[in-house]
């Protein structure tokens, strides 16, 4: 089945992460692309370099569509332990998924590729300190130490809940029980 032009990107996407999804990472070659998307090899290229490239475009819509879904949890009430909780057990399946699809294949990289990713891993999380202020702000029962300002405290949560993810930590009862120890009098 031929695709038309505006539809060809979008495919060469889709297509890559169903062989992403259904094999190993060698998988994915811009041949295999070509033949799964009944298209010319040549018509890949124009699109993209190589397959590192698809593999970073399928990290960005990846991540955008995670972060997308952040911004739509609903919190319950101003309690920052209970929202925090909440933002945690949304964010968890999706730094565990995207390791198993796509940190492995990462590495490999050109220095230029994982500059692009570093970038967007930085606006990732500048957005999770945003959340996790967000969150703060509506307890009303936060007292923070004079030395210690709510973005700063949004930072060191993030860099907790993040240490817990790499840890495989999917319950932070214990982490946010020390937290609140410290800023909830």
């Amino acid at each position: 089945m031929k695709i038309k032009s505006s539809e060809v990107r979008d495919t060469i996407l889709e297509k890559s992460k169903q062989i992403l999804e259904t094999g190993e990472f060698n998988s994915l070659t811009m041949r295999s692309v070509a033949s799964e998307c009944d298209i010319a090899l040549g018509t890949i290229y124009r699109y993209f370099k190589n397959k590192d490239e698809i593999l970073v475009e399928l990290s960005k819509e990846y991540w955008h569509d995670a972060l997308e879904s952040l911004n739509e949890i609903t919190y319950s009430g101003t309690d920052f332990d209970t929202n925090l909780k909440i933002f945690y057990s949304h964010l968890f399946p999706l730094f565990t998924r995207f390791e198993n699809d796509y940190i492995l294949r990462l590495r490999d990289m050109s220095v230029e590729l994982k500059d692009t990713g570093r970038s967007m891993e930085k606006r990732m999380f500048d957005l999770f300190v945003e959340s996790i202020y967000d969150i703060l702000v509506r307890d009303t029962r936060i007292s923070l130490p004079d030395n210690l300002e709510l973005h700063e405290l949004s930072k060191l949560i993030r860099n907790s809940l993040m240490y817990s993810i790499l840890q495989k930590n999917d319950n932070i009862d214990q982490d946010i029980h020390t937290l609140k120890s410290l800023i909830i009098q």
